[in-house]
């Protein structure tokens, strides 16, 4: 009998009920289907028997929610209990410790719209709808012949955190400039019109001095939301749309790009950091690139939310 333990967040009664009837159902249909709801009082801590459980199954569905997500990527602090928290470190944990090969973890949820809410994580792997893909899901448990894996592949682009309606829209204008330039060039026009639209918008969208969410930088990299900021530097969330995944860029604010020194200094300390290579630092995919006169280099993006929240909350070994 193959073990299945699902990992959910406690959104409402409603959502529980419904975790309850796919765990009720897994069970009828002759799995070994596992929820705390199933053990209100184990014998050994919470925490130990999430881990537990999650070791020993043969396969973890991971119930997709917005608030599931939210705790998943560290911008939400749980409630009473660990909850998801937990939960999808130790899955994370796994992931890394297996080279990204997996076929244990699985994300599904229940409604259209909680698709966007599958973990980066988890996207590029196997997810069911389960109000229409329950049947596909229980035969891939079973690991029967012909079993069909659902909706997998590269990462969506994600949204940005616009600073407002007016950069929203200064941003979609530019993506579709970037499109316009690129049907131009393939079918050999002349591309200096539409050239000349993308620098008037990408000045407009940095008016004030600054790149903003939805900004383009070099042409690839979508700047998606502000990690971090320092007294040289911020750091950003943004999207490779060359290799269709997160990265981190660092841009050096642009009043210390005008001291010499200090931007020799920054980009000194990226190249120091692509020198080393280990699995506690974080790599450096492009050590130098400039645009505009906005510096930068851009750093692979780490999960999990911040380390200084991770540690606190007990996330890390």
């Amino acid at each position: 009998m193959r073990k299945v333990f699902v990992s959910y967040s406690q959104d409402s009664a409603e959502h529980r009920a419904r975790v309850r009837a796919l765990a009720d159902q897994l069970n009828r249909d002759g799995f070994d289907c596992t929820i705390d709801q199933h053990a209100p009082h184990p014998s050994e801590p919470w925490p130990l028997w999430m881990s537990r459980q999650i070791e020993a199954a043969d396969f973890v569905l991971v119930v997709c929610t917005e608030r599931y997500f939210a705790r998943a990527t560290g911008e939400e602090k749980p409630g009473i209990g660990l909850g998801a928290t937990f939960e999808s470190s130790l899955i994370l944990q796994s992931l890394y410790e297996s080279g990204n090969r997996n076929e244990k973890f699985i994300a599904v949820f229940f409604r259209d719209e909680e698709e966007r809410f599958v973990p980066i994580w988890l996207r590029r792997y196997t997810w069911y709808r389960l109000d229409e893909q329950y049947d596909p899901l229980r035969t891939y448990l079973e690991g029967s012949a012909g079993a069909v894996k659902a909706g997998a592949g590269a990462d969506p682009p994600p949204i940005p955190r616009y600073l407002n309606d007016e950069v929203r829209k200064l941003s979609e204008a530019l993506d579709e400039a970037h499109l316009r330039e690129e049907t131009i060039v393939t079918e050999g026009g002349d591309p200096a019109a539409v050239r000349q639209e993308i620098l008037d918008l990408r000045r407009k969208i940095r008016e004030g001095g600054n790149v903003k969410a939805g900004d383009l930088l070099a042409g690839r990299f979508k700047l998606i939301e502000l990690l971090g900021h320092g007294g040289f530097a911020n750091v950003w969330k943004a999207y490779d749309k060359s290799k269709h995944n997160l990265v981190a860029v660092k841009v050096l604010h642009p009043q210390s790009a005008r001291d010499g020194s200090r931007l020799d200094r920054f980009f000194r300390g990226a190249r120091k950091m692509a020198e080393l290579h280990h699995q506690g630092i974080v790599r450096v995919i492009e050590e130098r690139l400039d645009d505009g006169g906005f510096h930068f280099f851009v750093m692979e993006y780490v999960l999990g939310g911040d380390l200084r929240a991770a540690v606190l909350a007990n996330r890390l070994p």
